[in-house]
């Protein structure tokens, strides 16, 4: 999703919409109280809402794009670590896959192979297998490429809005848990 700015979020931006977002969740329950006086309380809110972004500098889109852009990068932030060791891992499974002797000369891929031919298995469908064995790490290869390029992505998409929301990550924690209901108030910006 391209975003709708250019430039990389400020500060600035990201306390903007934290106040903004508060106060739309605050119109949102109100409505909600309120919803037996409104033959459609979906579209009043909305209503309500876009008019109450305008008073305050924003479009719905420029909103929502902030939205977006500081969800995913509190989100990298908060997944980082894990994401790190995500990659420390497929690259030690990749040195293991690597490291590993032929699967022919494994003692129980010998063992399955003689199990094999006992049931009748031919030498082909036996030579198929292992060399799929050997092809292991060349798919595990793959994989980890693919992955990496993935991570590599998501880090160009967000890098320019981690530094402003880094500055407001704690903040924005306690927002995502109060609007989830998990606390009785708002964080003080």
């Amino acid at each position: 999703m391209v975003s709708l700015a250019a430039e990389p979020l400020s500060s600035n931006d990201v306390k903007k919409w934290s106040e903004t977002r508060i106060e739309t969740h605050k119109l949102q329950n109100r409505f909600r109280a309120q919803a037996d006086q409104y033959d459609d309380v979906v579209v009043a809110f909305f209503a309500a809402r876009d008019r109450y972004l305008q008073q305050v500098g924003y479009t719905r889109a420029r909103f929502e794009d902030h939205e977006r852009r500081i969800s995913e990068a509190h989100d990298y932030i908060l997944n980082r670590s894990d994401a790190i060791a995500d990659k420390q891992e497929r690259d030690a499974t990749l040195a293991e896959a690597k490291a590993a002797p032929d699967p022919a000369l494994d003692p129980e891929t010998q063992e399955m192979i003689a199990m094999m031919r006992q049931v009748g298995t031919s030498e082909a469908e036996i030579q198929k297998m292992l060399d799929a064995m050997r092809r292991v790490p060349d798919v595990i290869a793959q994989s980890n490429a693919m992955m990496d390029d993935v991570d590599d992505q998501l880090y160009a998409r967000v890098a320019p809005d981690i530094p402003a929301v880094e500055q407001w990550r704690e903040e924005l924690a306690m927002l995502y848990d109060w609007l989830a209901g998990n606390r009785a108030d708002p964080p003080s910006l």
